[in-house]
């Protein structure tokens, strides 16, 4: 398998049961983490998000999968997808162009993913 150089992400966390994004910036060797304005650093690769997302998805794996429509986030054409995961129900949009998750929808939080212009912060 040929591993290919994962982007910069900005994902925003929302949830109904609490008070205010969660905004984590996601690099080849750090996570960035801000709830309020402070940025904090986690020494997180890549590669190691990867595979506990691996390990994730063997321990709880996603059923009932189908694709529901094709919908725009922000511009972006994607399919969007319903799922099972373990006793949620979920959501994924993925862009049709570059196979990127652009929104998650599960339970009570909503992901919104950006590519584009996203810059590490310095601390």
């Amino acid at each position: 398998m040929q591993m290919v150089k994962q982007p910069i992400v900005r994902q925003t966390d929302t949830r109904s049961d609490f008070p205010g994004p969660i905004t984590m910036i996601f690099a080849q060797s750090a996570m960035y983490v801000s709830a309020g304005g402070e940025w904090k650093t986690m020494d997180v690769t890549a590669a190691r998000r990867v595979m506990e997302m691996e390990n994730l998805l063997k321990m709880t794996p996603l059923t009932e999968c189908r694709l529901d429509a094709t919908e725009d986030v922000d511009g972006t054409s994607t399919l969007k997808y319903d799922y099972q995961w373990g006793t949620e129900k979920a959501r994924i949009w993925v862009g049709t162009s570059d196979g990127l998750p652009y929104r998650v929808q599960s339970g009570a939080v909503l992901s919104k993913m950006e590519y584009a212009g996203v810059a590490v912060p310095i601390p």
